[in-house]
């Protein structure tokens, strides 16, 4: 069986061409301004692939794997040498990638995460499909799993775990996660801002519709009127609004048709031990993760979502946040029903059942405490715009002080926890809801937080970290808890928690 594994040759081309992408600004800069001043400065250009390529050949020449019984080990380096050592144990992730070009050469890109919050710790371009599949096999067999090699004798193909397909999304529920994310509308936005400054917009408005509505005076035409209490005029008013929506419309097309290429084929398969995710149109992805690894897991849905009838699905992990940054990966579950939603969580952490959990409200008081804020806030922005809008300032103080009583309100009757054996679960939302699932095998530490407010109403809060959370994603963190059921509840976690065998 071999032990020692190098690049495929065409990691010189991927190598000369990520090279390039470094320099091709500078290079771009001397072209133009070559031509502008009539020199030769284009050989420039020659000049900068010397030491493209060089590196190139070098990164493939000096990269070698090898694969040891409880490791694998990465040299590389001609005069600096580099020699990583990752135990197979601490492998979280190894993640293919591939693009129109890795299918034309039948190789891949291959990233592999150990959750140490750095990113990846080794990127590999390019490699063999069969050596990825090989990679694979031996870091779930060294990490203890049932996974034979590819060097393995035919008889071993019994022991192949079966493969079970979670999820899988047809072009349908791509379109419909497009349309509910809406994602690129900030990148659209700043492109149409773009196109305003540069007056490409007056020159399109001009032809479709005679008149450069997008100029400043014809814009003030509308907003002036509106600022001083007058009715605008209808004509640019029906068409800004016609553009507003039109441009809505667009974005949320783009959107459909982005999510339909970036999440082509989507599937969730369950091999073993280890959650396989594959999707793409021109750019494939396959990444794993080990199911015990998972830290937290948070059901999402929005608005769109619920009045559809799906949901969303995350994971964390350890170092998830830095991984998901450098390897592009998606929800564990984009979108699915919502009535999918307790198979998928059973598959994941055995023994849940949706059924079987017993939610309990937060303190009777916790909307006392909730509803301040906001109701000072409203009455503080009715105050500080009095010298503007005069007695009009009274109205909206008492408008917006009665939608945050109101938001505060159905925030605090939608706030909801549950302990059942080996978990806990917290859910919060009202228009848009999660919940968070955590094992408590993974805990990592529990608080209990009580300010001078909450020791006033007799409520605490409670808090679970694990490895890999974000601190702005949602999280076990329940607030408004009765102060005897907030010590109840952190000496079951903290027991539960101390009384396990952590395992990343």
């Amino acid at each position: 069986m071999p032990s020692e594994v190098r690049l495929h040759p065409s990691s010189l081309v991927f190598g000369f061409a990520d090279e390039l992408r470094r320099f091709a600004l500078p290079a771009l800069v001397a072209f133009v301004s070559g031509r502008a001043g009539g020199g030769s400065e284009d050989l420039w250009l020659l000049v900068l692939l010397v030491p493209s390529l060089g590196i190139a050949v070098i990164r493939y020449l000096t990269l070698r794997l090898r694969y040891d019984d409880d490791q694998l080990v990465i040299r590389s380096g001609l005069i600096f040498r580099n020699e990583r050592h990752v135990p197979y144990s601490r492998v979280q992730n190894v993640d293919a990638i591939q693009n129109l070009v890795h299918r034309l050469f039948d190789v891949a890109e291959v990233r592999i995460d150990t959750g140490v919050g750095g990113g990846s710790e080794a990127r590999l371009k390019v490699l063999p499909l069969a050596a990825v599949d090989d990679m694979r096999a031996r870091v779930a067999q060294g990490r203890g799993a049932a996974a034979p090699t590819r060097a393995e004798p035919a008889g071993a193909a019994e022991a192949t775990p079966a493969v079970r397909t979670l999820l899988r999304l047809g072009p349908r529920d791509l379109l419909r996660h497009g349309f509910i994310e809406n994602q690129g509308v900030w990148i659209i936005g700043a492109a149409f801002g773009a196109a305003w400054e540069l007056g490409l917009l007056n020159r399109l408005d001009n032809v479709v519709l005679g008149r450069e509505l997008f100029e400043r005076a014809s814009m003030r035409e509308v907003v002036g009127p509106v600022v001083s209490g007058r009715v605008p005029p209808l004509e640019p008013l029906a068409v800004l609004a016609g553009v507003v929506i039109g441009f809505l419309i667009l974005v949320r097309l783009l959107s459909m048709a982005w999510s339909l290429v970036r999440l082509y084929d989507y599937r969730l398969t369950h091999t073993g031990t280890e959650l396989v995710a594959s999707f793409g149109l021109f750019t494939r992805v396959t990444a794993t993760v080990p199911i015990h690894r998972v830290q937290l897991l948070t059901i999402s849905e929005s608005l769109l979502h619920r009045l559809t009838g799906h949901a969303a699905v995350d994971i964390d992990t350890a170092g998830g946040v830095a991984e998901r940054a450098g390897t592009g990966r998606e929800s564990l579950a984009p979108i699915l029903p919502a009535a999918e939603v307790p198979a998928l969580v059973g598959a994941l952490l055995p023994g849940f059942e949706a059924a079987a959990l017993d939610w309990q409200p937060v303190h009777p008081r916790a909307f006392r405490r909730a509803v301040k804020v906001p109701v000072a806030l409203g009455l503080a922005a009715g105050a500080a715009t009095a010298p503007v809008i005069g007695w009009g300032a009274i109205a909206a103080a008492i408008v917006l002080a009665g939608w945050g009583a109101i938001v505060a309100h159905r925030y605090v009757a939608h706030l909801a926890w549950c302990a059942p054996e080996g978990l806990v679960l917290f859910r919060s939302g009202w228009l848009a809801r999660k919940t968070t699932i955590a094992p408590i095998a993974k805990i990592q530490v529990v608080r209990r937080r009580e300010s001078p407010f909450d020791r006033r109403h007799g409520t605490a809060s409670v808090r679970v970290d694990t490895a890999g959370a974000s601190e702005f994603g949602h999280r076990v963190d329940i607030p408004y808890l009765p102060a005897a059921i907030a010590v109840r509840l952190e000496g079951t976690l903290a027991s539960g928690a101390a009384a396990t065998v952590f395992r990343w």
